[in-house]
């Protein structure tokens, strides 16, 4: 375990038919002495992007119950609920036995969503993940990593794969663990079906310290190097879910991260 490291970070997003999004974080960090709240959105409509950040205190997410999350962040103008329409699914990604873990909570794989944004609002699938580290992003084996999710109004699809010391791959149907498959960039692909993405916009693009961190005082100062070489890609696409012959469409947000 990294002394004095620790984080949890909450991911949750809604999608629409319009092809508009709103995707909210919200994270703990204790790093040394340091105690960090980071609340941030990142939304589209129309094609057009914004972002906000706050470093205040900011409420987490509330899971009211196995069915349902809340997320108020008034700093933020900002009110979220989710509905599950899918199991949820957990796992310890990573234990290296002294202290240093990942844990993954995909909470919600699909959601019934309702979003308030400033004056928009979303009504949509949403998603919704949490994440547990007592071990820093820059340590972990990893070379590249991809993520994504896709909603439609009956499946959902969500995957992860880890390329590096320690290889990881993890694709859910509906919140159940398929066997095996492969992950691309374009195409998710099981022995059950196969879902194709063609990426519509890019939401965000560069070294994660311009990007999602651009806003953190004094980040470069805290970070060490291998942590400030992180590299992510993130995209809204359109994507086909074919299952036999029943053919479903709807939208994913999936990325690419390079150590």
């Amino acid at each position: 375990m990294a002394a004095g490291f620790s984080l949890e970070k909450w991911y949750l997003d809604c999608t629409t038919e319009d092809g508009d999004c709103a995707i909210g974080y919200h994270a703990q960090l204790s790093l040394g002495k340091r105690a960090i709240s980071y609340s941030a959105l990142l939304s589209s409509i129309s094609k057009r992007i914004r972002n906000s950040t706050t470093y205040r205190q900011c409420p987490a997410p509330v899971l009211a119950s196995d069915s349902r999350i809340t997320w108020h962040a008034p700093t933020l103008d900002f009110n979220g609920t989710w509905d599950a329409l899918c199991p949820s699914y957990s796992k310890i990604l990573l234990d290296t036995h002294d202290g240093g873990i990942v844990e993954w909570e995909c909470l919600m794989p699909l959601a019934k969503t309702t979003v308030r944004l400033r004056d928009n609002t979303f009504v949509g699938n949403g998603y919704c993940e949490r994440l547990r580290l007592t071990l820093p992003p820059w340590k972990l084996p990893i070379r590249e990593l991809r993520w994504g999710r896709f909603t439609s109004h009956e499946a959902s699809v969500v995957w992860i794969e880890w390329i590096g010391d320690v290889p990881l791959k993890i694709i859910l149907y509906n919140g159940a663990e398929q066997v095996s498959g492969s992950i691309g960039d374009t195409c998710i692909q099981t022995s059950d079906f196969t879902l194709e993405l063609t990426p519509e916009q890019t939401l965000r693009e560069g070294y994660v310290v311009h990007t999602a961190l651009r806003n953190f005082p004094g980040i470069k100062s805290i970070l060490p190097t291998q942590a400030r070489n992180l590299f992510e890609c993130k995209w809204l696409s359109k994507g086909i879910l074919t299952i036999g012959e029943d053919v479903q469409y709807g939208q994913a947000i999936h990325e690419v991260v390079r150590w």
